[in-house]
């Protein structure tokens, strides 16, 4: 992807990178937006660390760009984002990820959880690592879960800013990773081949 290897930050699987991001910036009592029919993990992490979670509306199951904005207040802390949704299969395209994260806050950090990234092919969608040079809130993880299929191995990674990801590295378990999984994970980062077969 040619980006900087100080901003990656790895998770057993990006479950775990989603937890640390709430755990990083969220007090009990926070907000956390995410959509009305997004990825299940997200309630389930908001309750976890105390915060309240405020769902998103969405349009023929597409999350709602101007719901998102309307439900941030001062108590907003996260915004998790799955780009594609999971499991409604829709997605925010460029023009709408660019609006909404432009009239974000700076102080409310945005994760756009890219765990089917892989799997949409139209150029109106934004898989590339370029809006965390535009954004210092941006949080874009991905995972070797799904289109690689090593789910049970569990790894995850972000990118972001060098800042968060110091700040994620602080609330990071040291042992997180296993030997096992960054081995496999290196292995199926060079079978192009069969990324390209699962793709199709």
């Amino acid at each position: 992807h040619s980006i900087e290897e100080d901003q990656i930050v790895l998770g057993n699987g990006s479950g775990e990178i989603l937890l640390m991001s709430a755990l990083s910036f969220c007090h009990p009592g926070d907000e956390i937006i995410h959509s009305q029919h997004g990825f299940e993990m997200y309630p389930i992490i908001s309750k976890l660390v105390g915060a309240v979670s405020v769902f998103a509306e969405e349009h023929n199951y597409k999350l709602n760009i101007y719901s998102i904005l309307k439900k941030i207040t001062t108590s907003t802390k996260v915004i998790f984002i799955d780009n594609p949704n999971n499991p409604t299969g829709t997605y925010l395209n460029k023009n709408d990820l660019n609006k909404l994260l432009s009239n974000i806050p700076q102080n409310v950090i945005v994760v756009i959880d890219g765990a089917y990234a892989e799997f949409v092919d139209n150029e109106n969608y934004d898989k590339g690592f370029d809006l965390i040079k535009r954004f210092d809130n941006l949080i874009i993880t991905r995972t070797f879960s799904k289109v690689y299929g090593l789910a049970g191995v569990r790894l995850g990674w972000c990118y972001t800013s060098k800042k968060i990801a110091s700040i994620l590295n602080k609330v990071k378990p040291p042992f997180n990773v296993n030997r096992i999984a960054l081995q496999m994970a290196s292995v199926a980062l060079q079978d192009v081949q069969h990324l390209n077969r699962v793709i199709s």
